[in-house]
């Protein structure tokens, strides 16, 4: 019998033991991600070490790798979740999209006059729409099938749209005419080619081909693929394209009209004698100007320029320099006939210096922004790199500079900075604090992965208006407090900012530009306990949007953090207070992170050298207030009229509170508080907000001489309050003057409503007066005021013994308290 027993009990444990609760909880049971995309599983559990598998039911949709999800293809799935190898009731749908693309496969042509082809077009859009349109119809037509037709020569780009979603790509469509092919220095070919060549047409020097003749080249197209020799060249209204090119020549090359020069290389240097001259990706010589009206666009590495042979100078010369002047320290050789007034040199190119004259090297940042590293006077904290337009590292040479600088400033023009770019700075910057990227262009408009990872010294980073990305871990382990996110933005991976679910990261302030709030695809990005500062007229739509977000925090006993909690209205930080303009003169006091202290609420405040009146407190301005154990007496300044919801929930400690000249008080505006005060000045306060006082029961006097409306549990359960002065009131919403235990004397005036369950009579409250004397304006005489009263307004009404009101509502009153005895007068 004892051996049965033993053997039930033993059965029995092994179930109890086969039947312990796994604590796990899945917080989120529908994911919706783009395809290769990663999201992690979410769940709540007090446990570790617990094994966690997802098994997806169509694994061409997407897959799992422990808790992470990934999508494959478009469409729809389900997965059921394991831990511990038990598989979780709640099974988890997975819903996978793609984003839809548009491309033209090829995108570059070179074709033929008189040529017709289709244009290849990818794209996984349903049911595509497209129009088309030709940047030059002269040159190359396209119609509404996508069918160009080429009419004469010359370059044009063709943008296809599709209508319904508004995406857009481009192609780029090269026209030429003959090709004539010159493999041997036979001149006689070459002037016979030469001859016959129309506009349009292309001469192609290939090899080493060295001539003993001179060379005109003119009015044509040329490549050069290979090495062109010759004893004298003149290229004339030409252009000259290079593969592996090179010229060489015993004298100067001469250059007439307009001419463009690509890719050559050359220590010849080039006698430029008129015209527009374009130079590009070329290794040249000294360039030589022998005139004025010369246009010159350089993108080339050159060796100095020249204006000595210059003698009269009636045109102005312009010149733009993208590119590198070797001869930094005398990049340019200039006379006295060299002036600011014929001469507009814009350098956006390498940082060079030249022997002043007439034209000084100041002058360069009258005439157009230099593209260099420069300092504002000897401050070496700033630098800026202005206009930079191709890849950081080729086109500086001064980038010691750098350095030692705090702040780093940097613009583009045409060019997308790369990942490469940005770890040059991160690596030459010794100390980098500030990043202004406001007006660059990022390649991708994103922020790789990593990107500045690390950065501790990193305090402040200004983004560029087109970014659309911010990758993980992107500035995980900065010093970054405060970001400014371009309404551009449509993904901020989890960890871009650091692991905010393992503990406090320094971001505590986000300010998003973007008027409809963004999904998980931004707001994960951030931690649920940041403050978030949005356009003023999306405060609601943010608030109500972000109720059904949140993340649980292990750091935080696991507590749930819903993102609506801590949304504000736009803000400028002024020290530790936040300030939005409300007129030309007028501040509204939005958010505070400082410390309690005497006269914390400002009367005025100056901005810029401006003086503003603080006029509002708003909603949640003090809610994250250090209350350091300090008491405080809270007396309003005269200039504050408007304290928002819930501005001091949570505030304290408050020994004295005067509301001076508020006439508004909003809804739970001092919900929580800690105080000592057990009196209420309010002399100009003519609306409360529900439950705006809900609570106070230890103040004993309220003077609401001017108070017309009591919002919902306005003065609810303030027990110790023994006497009510409120002889203006007109409106008692529901529950307003509740659970009031103390109250002997009421004098409520012209009340015109009151809620339901609005007044609970204490029974020491014998006498209510009502009586008022406001005069109707169109009789002269003491308005009649019906009170109406909703439904069970008063939940005592046998504890009134008399009420006292005006001689027309008498039989009002004596129909609504049955029980007390009603006087007129």
């Amino acid at each position: 019998m004892k051996k049965r027993i033993w053997l039930v009990l033993l059965l029995f444990g092994l179930v109890l033991s086969g039947c312990k609760k796994i604590d796990f909880t899945l917080t989120k049971t529908i994911y919706e991600l783009d395809v290769n995309d990663v999201v992690d599983l979410e769940y709540q559990t007090k446990m570790s070490n617990l094994e966690i598998e997802i098994k997806v039911e169509d694994e061409t949709i997407a897959s799992a790798n422990k808790t992470k999800i990934k999508g494959l293809s478009k469409g729809t799935t389900k997965a059921k979740v394991f831990v511990n190898s038990k598989e979780q009731k709640q099974e988890i749908t997975i819903v996978v999209s793609e984003k839809p693309y548009l491309k033209v496969e090829p995108n570059k042509y070179n074709v033929n006059i008189e040529a017709e082809f289709t244009l290849n077009i990818s794209t996984n859009i349903a049911n595509p729409v497209y129009s088309y349109v030709s940047s030059d119809s002269g040159i190359a037509s396209v119609d509404d099938n996508g069918v160009i037709r080429t009419k004469t020569f010359g370059d044009v780009v063709i943008t296809v749209q599709e209508m319904t979603t508004n995406l857009a790509t481009t192609a780029e469509v090269h026209v030429r005419n003959e090709e004539y092919l010159i493999t041997s220095a036979d001149y006689s070919y070459l002037s016979e080619c030469l001859g016959k060549a129309k506009k349009g047409d292309l001469i192609v020097f290939q090899g080493d081909l060295v001539f003993t003749e001179e060379l005109e080249l003119a009015n044509l197209q040329f490549v050069l693929k290979g090495k062109l020799t010759a004893p004298k060249i003149t290229l004339n209204n030409a252009t000259l394209t290079g593969e592996d090119g090179v010229l060489e020549s015993l004298n100067n090359i001469v250059v007439l009209g307009r001419v463009t020069i690509k890719n050559i290389e050359t220590t010849n240097h080039l006698d430029l004698n008129s015209g527009l001259i374009t130079l590009d990706n070329c290794d040249l010589g000294n360039l030589y100007l022998q005139t004025g009206g010369i246009k010159l666009i350089n993108k080339a590495t050159i060796n100095q320029i020249d204006f000595r042979n210059i003698t009269t100078l009636e045109d102005e010369i312009n010149i733009t320099n993208f590119g590198i002047i070797k001869e930094t320290n005398d990049a340019l050789v200039l006379t006295d006939l060299i002036t600011k007034e014929n001469l507009c040199f814009d350098n956006k190119g390498s940082y060079f210096t030249f022997k002043e004259m007439n034209y000084l090297n100041k002058d360069m940042l009258v005439n157009g922004k230099k593209r260099v590293v420069h300092q504002d006077g000897y401050n070496f904290d700033t630098v800026y790199l202005s206009d930079v337009a191709l890849p950081i590292e080729e086109t500086l040479d001064d980038l010691w500079l750098l350095r030692n600088a705090k702040k780093v400033i940097i613009t583009t023009a045409n060019y997308g900075l790369k990942q490469e770019d940005l770890n040059l700075i991160k690596a030459l910057v010794l100390d980098l604090q500030s990043l202004d990227l406001s007006k660059t262009t990022l390649a991708g408009n994103m922020i790789y992965p990593g990107q500045f990872n690390g950065l501790a010294s990193l305090k402040e980073v200004i983004l560029p208006n087109n970014l659309c990305v911010i990758a993980n871990n992107a500035f995980t382990g900065t010093g970054i407090e405060a970001i400014r996110i371009p309404e551009t933005v449509t993904r901020i991976d989890e960890l871009a900012f650091g692991d905010y679910k393992a503990g406090p990261v320094t971001l505590n302030e986000v300010h998003l530009e973007a008027l409809v709030p963004q999904d998980l695809t931004v707001l994960h990005g951030f931690s649920p306990v940041t403050r978030f500062f949005v356009p003023e007229e999306a405060v609601d739509l943010y608030r109500s949007k972000w109720n059904q977000y949140s993340v649980t925090l292990p750091y935080l006993n696991y507590r749930k953090v819903y993102y609506n909690k801590f949304i504000f209205k736009e803000a400028t930080k002024c020290q530790d207070y936040y300030f939005s303009k409300t007129s030309a003169n007028e501040l509204e006091l939005v958010y505070y992170v400082g410390r309690i202290k005497e006269n914390l609420i400002p009367n005025t405040y100056i901005i810029d050298g401006v003086e503003y009146n603080v006029t509002k407190v708003g909603d949640y301005a003090f809610r994250d207030v250090d209350k350091n154990g300090e008491e405080v007496e809270l007396v309003f300044p005269d200039n504050v009229t408007t304290i928002g919801n819930y501005a001091f929930q949570d505030f304290g400690i408050i020994t004295k509170l005067d509301l001076n000249k508020v006439t508004v008080v909003g809804d739970y505006a001092f919900e929580n508080i800690e105080y000592t005060f057990t009196a209420i000045e309010a002399p100009n306060l003519t609306h409360l907000g529900s439950y705006g006082f809900a609570g106070l029961s230890l103040v004993k006097t309220i003077n609401f001489p001017n108070l017309i409306v009591i919002g919902e549990y306005g003065l609810d359960s303030c027990r110790s309050l023994t006497k009510l002065y409120v002889p203006k009131l007109k409106r008692i919403s529901n529950g307003g003057l509740v659970n009031m235990d103390s109250l002997v004397e009421i004098i409520l005036g012209a009340v015109e409503e009151c809620g339901s369950f609005s007044i609970t009579a204490p029974k020491q409250a014998r006498t209510w007066d009502f009586t008022h004397q406001e005069i109707d304006p169109e009789t002269g005489l003491v308005k009649v005021i019906t009170p109406h009263f909703g439904t069970n307004w008063n939940g005592a009404t046998k504890a009134i013994d008399t009420v006292y009101c005006n001689l027309d509502v008498v039989e009002y009153f004596e129909s609504k308290l049955p029980n007390a005895t009603v006087i007129g007068r």
